[in-house]
């Protein structure tokens, strides 16, 4: 789906629209497997490139979530 969205950038709005990034950030959580973690973060690092989600990424609070997962 990250693919996708970077690829297509007029999909952007359709993922804000859709709060899909909500969706990608609830599988940081640790109840996921390290996996998903993994695949959730990558995808969350290829979205920054787009200003308007760069912005989402920022007011959602992901800079701290993926700092945290450093951490593990």
């Amino acid at each position: 789906m990250t693919t996708l969205i970077c690829f297509h950038p007029d999909m952007i709005d359709q993922i804000v629209s859709l709060r899909l990034l909500n969706f990608i950030i609830k599988l940081v959580d640790n109840k996921f497997p390290a996996p998903v973690r993994s695949n959730a973060v990558l995808a969350i690092s290829l979205l920054t490139y787009h200003e308007s989600l760069f912005n989402e990424l920022i007011s959602n609070g992901v800079i701290d979530i993926v700092m945290n997962l450093c951490m593990d």
